[in-house]
Formats: structure tokens, C-alpha cells, sequence
């Protein structure tokens, strides 16, 4: 047998013994997930040289935060090792449900501080227009906290 044919043989048996458990469940109910706390985890790498001017610029967008009274992240870490050089977690207020939003309410009070803060919309998209050139690659996902 060729070794593709033994691979895909032993994924199939593996796939069908890590489901064995629920398929062997005779009286399976629905249930919800109890209290699913949602998160949007934000993983940035940046240009060489360009995470100090980064990380002034994030000091700035915290400042239009707590001016908008928006949620701040809940976690920022800068890491030590690996592809990312920043990790951002926020808490979904709204669940899952706040990925429904084209342009939400806090996005809206985000971008008025801004405005306010940065000193017209021209400097604001401006100093978004700097941040986002510095940013190399980014990856953003959703987590559940357990």
C-alpha cells in the first residue's frame, strides 16, 4: 500500500476514534455553551525598527479610548519570542453578536474622540495611516475564555 494511502487510512480510523465518544452518546440533548466569554485576540508583528514608534502611537489610541470610553483591551502583551512582537485581547461585550456589526455604536464614539483628540479627522486618519505602515503582518482571531 502506498504511504498515501496509509496516511489517509490512518487519519480516517484516528478521526472516527476521537468521535467514537459522541457518536456512542444514545440520548444526546442541544445544549448551549454556559456563560461563553468571546474575545478578540489581535497578534501584530511589526517592521524592523518601527515597534517603538508603534507602541507611541498605541499610547496615543489608549488615550482616545478612555476619552471615548470604550472598551480598553483587556490584555496587551509584548512578546518575547516567536512570529509576533505585540498580543491584544479584548472581551466581546456582546458575545459572538459583535461580529454582526459593519460599524458599531463604540466604533462611532471611538472615532468622535479621536477626532477630538488627534485634532481634526485629517490627523486622526493620519496617524492611523502611520500606525497600519508600520505593521508588517497581523492576524486576528476569536477565542472563548473557558
Amino acid at each position: 500500500m502506498s504511504k498515501i494511502k496509509i496516511c489517509a487510512t490512518l487519519g480516517l480510523v484516528l478521526g472516527l476514534f476521537l468521535a467514537t465518544p459522541m457518536l456512542a452518546q444514545d440520548n444526546m440533548e442541544p445544549k448551549k455553551l454556559d456563560d461563553p466569554q468571546w474575545r478578540s485576540v489581535v497578534m501584530v508583528k511589526y517592521h524592523a525598527g518601527k515597534m517603538k514608534r508603534a507602541m507611541e502611537l498605541v499610547d496615543e489610541f489608549q488615550k482616545v479610548t478612555a476619552k471615548a470610553g470604550t472598551p480598553a483591551p483587556e490584555l496587551q502583551v509584548r512578546m518575547a519570542t516567536g512570529k509576533w512582537d505585540l498580543m491584544v485581547v479584548w472581551r466581546m461585550e456582546g458575545g459572538i453578536s459583535d461580529m454582526d456589526w459593519d460599524t458599531s455604536p463604540n466604533n462611532i464614539k471611538w472615532r468622535k474622540a479621536g477626532i477630538e483628540h488627534f485634532g481634526s479627522e485629517e490627523k486622526m486618519k493620519a496617524a492611523w495611516d502611520e500606525y497600519r505602515s508600520l505593521i508588517m503582518e497581523s492576524e486576528r482571531d476569536i477565542a472563548r475564555r473557558q
